[in-house]
């Protein structure tokens, strides 16, 4: 039964993305009540990513993509 929630951290771009696909299903719905859960929902996630935004960044965190050298 443990296998039934996965507790590993969530990373930025899958909060992100979290968020915009509950905003458009707000959108996108006409059934008043699930808009209104899917609008609690979105509330926290935006509280995590918000909380997310706030923690403090170390050189380890900050990844540097190379461009590739031209020819």
């Amino acid at each position: 039964m443990s296998d039934l929630y996965d507790n590993t951290q969530l990373e930025l771009e899958e909060i992100v993305d979290q968020c915009r696909a509950l905003a458009y299903a707000i959108v996108t719905l006409d059934n008043a009540q699930a808009k209104d859960l899917l609008g609690y929902i979105l509330c926290e996630r935006l509280e995590v990513l918000n909380l997310a935004l706030e923690l403090p960044f170390t050189d380890d965190d900050i990844a540097v993509e190379e461009e590739p050298l031209a020819a």
